[in-house]
């Protein structure tokens, strides 16, 4: 659901060993102005795929934008809506 529309040639990553994790996360920032862009946890296979999107990177289509999970939920800032998880199928499968 996150595609960078321009600047992409500017994007740096800096690698933080120094996470609450203790796995090595990819901070992804514009290497022009210093914004956070995005996160990836490189160091969990079941995790690399993902990305946590910084709120400011985010233009007017974050109206579409539908979070399908949420890390660190004890972190939220309380203007942030809880992301609600889908209904369980029968079986307990999604």
């Amino acid at each position: 659901q996150y595609k960078v529309d321009s600047g992409e040639d500017s994007i740096k990553i800096y690698k933080d060993d120094n996470t609450d994790s203790g796995g090595q996360l990819e901070r992804s920032f514009c290497g022009n102005c210093g914004s956070n862009l995005y996160i990836r946890n490189v160091s969990n296979p079941k995790m690399s795929g993902n990305i946590v999107v910084a709120a400011g990177s985010v233009d007017d289509a974050w109206k579409e934008f539908k979070p399908q999970s949420e890390l660190f939920a004890h972190r939220r800032h309380s203007w942030v809506p809880e992301v609600k998880k889908p209904a369980k199928k029968e079986g307990g499968k999604l």
